[in-house]
């Protein structure tokens, strides 16, 4: 019988040379992390979409976890004091529209690599009046949850009727929600007022 790792397991016996994996096995997909020539099984799953996400969740932890901090030239650094540096796209936010609409706005897009014609997930959090957006292969969702997709149009809005009866969104309307918070993979961003 194969055993099954945690990430919790594994990490602290890696080091920035490990990598996610996935193989097929039968009729399912193994997914886990490659350390010295070894293979840690961690997840089975179903779809190869599903391994493709997980693997660069994965990786993107790894990163994250063994990323090493440049060290910064002071000399270079006093070359930039007093100047300010703004972002292309902008603050990504959501402006909530009319007749249903929730338009993207701001470096959204780039943030969670969506491209117009593409399903994302879209949540409502009524008590802290906050969306959350979530890209549907995120390893955080579950079935259920997926359900709740919607798809940018080519003009980087999104029509969701349903979501704006359940919470009564039209109340919204001409307001601005900025992005707060995002998980360390990416895979989610909540906005808020």
């Amino acid at each position: 019988m194969t055993k099954f790792y945690t990430l919790d397991e594994l990490m602290p016996k890696l080091d920035a040379t490990a990598r996610a994996y996935a193989e097929t096995v039968a009729d399912i997909y193994v997914v886990g992390i490659e350390y010295k020539n070894e293979l840690f099984p961690m997840y089975t799953v179903e779809l190869p979409a599903e391994a493709d996400a997980m693997v660069a969740e994965i990786n993107r932890t790894l990163d994250y976890k063994f990323a090493t901090v440049p060290a910064i030239d002071e000399d270079e650094a006093s070359l930039l004091e007093g100047f300010t540096f703004v972002p292309n796209k902008g603050m990504a936010n959501i402006y909530v529209g009319k007749r249903n609409r929730l338009y993207l706005k701001g470096d959204i897009m780039t943030q969670l690599n969506i491209k117009p014609r593409t399903r994302i997930l879209i949540a409502f959090n009524p008590a802290e009046k906050a969306f959350a957006i979530v890209k549907p292969d995120s390893p955080a969702v579950t079935n259920e949850m997926r359900a709740a997709g919607y798809f940018v149009s080519a003009r980087k809005d999104v029509t969701c009727a349903k979501l704006f009866r359940e919470f009564n969104l039209d109340q919204y309307e001409g307001e601005t929600f900025f992005a707060d918070t995002a998980s360390l993979s990416g895979n989610v961003v909540i906005f808020r007022r």
